[in-house]
């Protein structure tokens, strides 16, 4: 058997090792090759392992010829991935590397074209690309080549002060976030009470006023606890509350303001009841019925 060299893009996936060769190189001294090996420019293009299995095998070659501008073969590179990736359960490192290699072929290729070719994500592509650039493996391009076949501006729409500016603005955005974090977390490690700790002041304040113990539960349940907070610092830095007095103060208050309101409606209900003694009774049949009037009636 003559040998033929192996197409520089058929590289970017592995050979087959170990058993795992062995099991292709018995089924095909069983059954023979089944599918042919692709010659594209006088080298195989698809087909390595089944080469190097039949040579092994001792069994002749299936052999497919294309040439350049064959619509069979299209985009060799395409090809050769779109053959072998269905085959292959790759790793997320076997595929980035996979990318890295189509990179090196075709650098041209837009990041979305490279990431329909391979099944990855665009983002992927474009890590591993500029990975690449930074270590010099690929040279950084103005302009990509679209899927049409037309070339685009690599960066579109983002100058260099432009992206410095955005990260600048994310990097600001990020600090006020995490500061804002470590504060509340701060907050709420002082504050922080066991469950027993606060069950006990529950029952303390319960046993000593239940309707004090109603009002903070109020205050607290619409999310009063800082203005609750800053009221009684105010009122303890002052020295001169006595506890009793304010209780008996805030009381007095509060039944000052509900007395307009009872007497409004103790006025309102002895107004009713005057108009309905004093206003005359409706004698006859009512408005719209059918019924004549008991007098009629007897009449009749």
């Amino acid at each position: 058997m003559s040998s033929i060299p192996f197409h520089p893009l058929s590289n970017m996936f592995p050979l087959m090792e170990g058993e795992e060769f062995d099991v292709l190189v018995e089924d095909i001294r069983t059954n023979g090759q089944r599918e042919p090996i692709v010659l594209y420019q006088g080298k195989i293009l698809d087909g390595r392992n089944r080469y190097l299995a039949c040579a092994a095998a001792g069994v002749g070659l299936k052999i497919s010829k294309h040439e350049d501008d064959c619509p069979y073969i299209g985009d060799p590179a395409a090809y050769v991935i779109s053959k072998n990736i269905h085959r292959r359960h790759l790793t997320a490192e076997q595929k980035r590397d996979l990318i890295a290699k189509l990179l090196k072929a075709e650098p041209k290729k837009s990041d979305r074209q490279i990431a329909d070719t391979v099944k990855a994500s665009p983002t992927t592509v474009g890590t591993v690309r500029r990975e690449m650039e930074e270590k010099g493996e690929v040279s950084k391009l103005d302009t990509r080549t679209d899927a049409r076949g037309v070339e685009q501006p690599a960066n579109k729409g983002w100058s260099p002060e432009r992206r410095k500016q955005h990260k600048a603005k994310r990097g600001a955005l990020r600090a006020e976030r995490d500061a804002k974090l470590a504060q509340r977390l701060k907050r709420e490690d002082y504050y922080e009470t066991t469950e027993a700790e606060a069950d006990s002041f529950a029952t303390k304040l319960i046993a000593r006023s239940r309707d004090l113990a109603v009002d903070l539960h109020g205050l607290l349940s619409v999310g009063a606890e800082l203005q609750l907070m800053d009221a009684l610092s105010r009122r303890l830095e002052s020295n001169d509350v006595d506890p009793e007095a304010a209780a008996e103060k805030r009381k007095a208050e509060m039944a000052k303001l509900e007395e307009p309101a009872n007497e409004n409606k103790i006025a309102a209900e002895i107004e009713g009841v005057v108009n309905a003694a004093l206003s005359p009774k409706r004698r006859g049949r009512p408005k719209g019925s059918k019924n004549k009037p008991k007098a009629q009636a007897e009449a009749t």
